[in-house]
């Protein structure tokens, strides 16, 4: 019933979000080194060494070497992957007694600013890393210039969802520990079942179906899509899913947010 009701309320929101935003940017900018290693160098290493050694063992598939028919799972595995953990595990830390959310309560800004604000942040970071593997794809030629708004939208609307979905997950759990449970249970599954490492119709028809209800098969397919430059109806389709469903778990995020520093 909490839940429900969490659907129905509008978040009282301000401009305080992007003083959150510009608050970790920061952050970032002072870490860059390090960061860079997580945002970039990781996702390019753990693509390359996988995508090019593993290659070589794999012919075609649907028409494409298995180089390029990897490129847009990874670049969905990066975006979801940095966005989730920036606002579970990250933001779990910062609501312990000694953490930064001890400090928000002594300024003007909402609980509701506050959670958009770090839903935010997570979704450009998660964007960013997505798009490093777009700037190694675009120079081996796996795309046109003319493909790089289309990404850059698709990419964003993922990072929202799970940057949204991390953050629901943070305003549920009661321990650190927790968080490895969530991702093994929903977030690994949902990746596998995607069409990422392998077609769709190499799994058993009722996991194919299963599949369809996990929104980062729409985020995949879109991908795919635009990498050939096919803007049917199915694309159309799972943009409309892809985004619904962003915003239908930032909303509801936001709200649990809400609803736990109240206690």
């Amino acid at each position: 019933m909490e839940l429900f009701l969490d659907l129905l309320k509008l978040p009282d929101l301000g401009m305080g979000f992007w003083r959150i935003w510009e608050r970790n940017l920061l952050i970032f900018k002072a870490n860059l080194m390090e960061t860079a290693l997580t945002v970039v160098i990781e996702p390019l290493i753990f693509y390359w060494a996988l995508a090019y050694g593993l290659g070589q063992y794999v012919d075609v598939i649907n028409g494409l070497s298995f180089v390029e028919y990897l490129f847009p799972g990874f670049m969905v595995l990066t975006a979801m992957s940095i966005s989730y953990a920036e606002t579970s595990h990250t933001c779990y830390l910062r609501i312990t007694p000694n953490g930064d959310y001890s400090n928000y309560q002594y300024t003007p800004m909402r609980h509701a600013e506050v959670a958009l604000g770090e839903i935010l942040w997570a979704t450009f970071k998660g964007m960013l890393g997505g798009l490093s593997l777009a700037v190694f794809a675009f120079q081996q030629g796996f795309f046109e210039a003319s493909h790089w708004p289309i990404l850059l939208l698709i990419l964003t609307f993922i990072s929202l969802l799970f940057s949204s979905l991390g953050l629901l997950v943070m305003t549920q759990v009661k321990s650190y520990e927790a968080f490895s449970v969530a991702y093994a249970v929903f977030l690994l599954p949902m990746f596998l079942l995607s069409g990422a490492l392998f077609p769709l119709d190499a799994l058993p028809q009722f996991y194919s179906y299963l599949s369809m209800a996990f929104p980062v098969t729409h985020g995949l397919l879109m991908l795919r899509s635009a990498f050939v430059e096919i803007y049917d109806t199915q694309f159309y389709l799972n943009l409309s899913v892809v985004v619904l469903v962003a915003l239908l778990i930032c909303h509801i995020a936001i709200a649990r947010f809400e609803a736990r520093f109240r206690r």
